[in-house]
């Protein structure tokens, strides 16, 4: 797995999880271009083990506190029910 595609892993409600003919996956997008929105480049999927779906259901949890729906996000925090401001 690229760095590229981390980026790209929505854990917001486990989202990034699929399954297909049984088998639990984590699917990911690379795009293109940073604006990008519907389509990419190719679609990846990796198996997805019982402890790895666990720990993305953890993520999703941090996520709902982080106000991102990436795994891979900045450190700041916004307050539960606020908007993310931008500094400036």
């Amino acid at each position: 797995m690229r760095p590229s595609e981390l980026s790209e892993i929505r854990v917001q409600d486990c989202s990034c999880l699929v399954q297909d003919d049984g088998v639990w996956l984590i699917e990911s997008t690379v795009k293109k271009h940073k604006d990008e929105i519907s389509t990419g480049l190719f679609d990846d999927r990796w198996v997805a083990i019982p402890i790895v779906k666990d720990a993305i259901l953890a993520a999703s949890y941090i996520s709902k506190i982080k106000v991102s729906p990436y795994l891979i996000s900045n450190v700041d925090t916004v307050k539960p029910g606020s908007s993310p401001s931008v500094d400036g």
